[in-house]
């Protein structure tokens, strides 16, 4: 997670009975991956040989903040000995449900 481990300090200023007192302690965040899910389609199937054939990789994932809109998506298929290698780019907004501030 940026900027951990985070330092936090406890700081009282104490009252008649007790005397003042400081602590000083590290709390490490650990951002663990987002899950999704991918499903790949073929579109004819089957296909004739010579036929065009779209291939459609779908990863689906829930958005649960715009904190760290707008996100970069990116496909790669890294190609075979029949079929060069291919990339495509998208940019994807999450904006604020409505009624929420």
């Amino acid at each position: 997670m940026a900027g951990s481990p985070y330092t936090v300090t406890a700081n009282y200023s104490g009252d008649r009975n007790v005397k003042p007192a400081a602590a000083t302690d590290t709390h490490t965040v650990q951002a663990h991956a987002a899950l999704t899910t991918t499903t790949v389609t073929s579109s004819p199937d089957p296909s004739v040989a010579g036929q065009p054939v779209a291939v459609t990789a779908t990863v689906t994932h829930t958005f649960t903040t715009t904190s760290r809109s707008p996100y970069t998506v990116t496909a790669t298929f890294s190609g075979s000995t029949d079929f060069n290698p291919s990339t495509g780019t998208d940019t994807h907004t999450v904006v604020a449900h409505a009624g929420v501030a």
